[in-house]
């Protein structure tokens, strides 16, 4: 028997490779079933993997860094290779403390709404070159100081709360923390949503309206949105442009 068909013949019944000594031996990668004779996937935690995948490799660095991940496994798995720097099987990627927020986004594109909180959550990523995998995980603190900054757990402020630092008050993105309170940033006017006191974005309110830390223009039926707010009465942002909500119909 050639070398060539000795090796497929060793693939194909054993899942392994053929050595030089003529010899099965199980790929890097794989486990040998003794009693059953042929090699299996196993991923670095000893769990079998749950399907085969493949990687793609980006060489923008711009559009690595933005993506939340670079392979073809579901959300919650990572793509390990095997010999092949594309192709290998999809494991559990696991947080370093507690269960990942799944209904969370670490892409960088995902609506305001659906990516990963920084108040309580951060993106935990397994990276090398060309490729990339995130998962939304829970910081190690729980309430009632769930915010993990510089090795402290402390506690999520409001406006006029009492605080330590910047991050506390909200994040640290419309409010400061000044004479150790949440006072608004300069730009930002207080603002009572419905769940506590803040701070919003001064805008111009004749043709913009305030969303997190910027002024978005307001838009009309057919007209580019980011968000539902930009959207008339009755009116939501569906991908990318202000649509009727179901049950109207726009009127001239």
């Amino acid at each position: 028997m050639s070398g060539w068909s000795a090796a497929l013949r060793c693939r194909m019944y054993t899942g392994g490779t053929l050595q030089s000594r003529g010899t099965c031996q199980c790929a890097p990668g794989t486990t040998r079933d003794v009693m059953r004779g042929f090699c299996y996937a196993v991923c670095p935690d000893g769990m079998h993997p749950r399907q085969t995948c493949r990687r793609l490799f980006v060489n923008d660095v711009d559009m690595l860094e933005n993506a939340a991940n670079t392979d073809s496994c579901p959300l919650g798995y990572r793509c390990v290779t095997y010999g092949s720097p594309y192709v290998g099987h999809c494991c559990r990627l696991r947080c370093p403390y507690g269960e990942p927020d799944l209904s969370q986004s670490c892409d960088a594109g995902a609506p305001p709404e659906s990516k990963c909180r920084p108040l309580t959550h951060f993106c935990y990523s397994i990276t090398e070159p060309g490729w990339k995998s995130s998962l939304c995980c829970p910081r190690p603190c729980r309430d009632p100081t769930p915010l993990y900054i510089n090795g402290q757990c402390l506690s999520i402020a409001h406006r006029d709360d009492p605080c330590q630092i910047d991050q506390q008050c909200e994040g640290g993105i419309s409010m400061s923390c000044t004479m150790n309170t949440c006072q608004c940033r300069l730009g930002y006017h207080p603002y009572n949503d419905d769940r506590f006191p803040t701070c919003e974005k001064s805008c111009n309110q004749l043709e913009e309206i305030a969303s997190t830390d910027r002024c978005l223009p307001k838009a009309q039926l057919g007209g580019r949105c980011l968000h539902k707010k930009q959207c008339p009465n009755f009116a939501d942002c569906r991908y990318g442009t202000c649509q009727c909500l179901c049950g109207y119909k726009q009127v001239r």
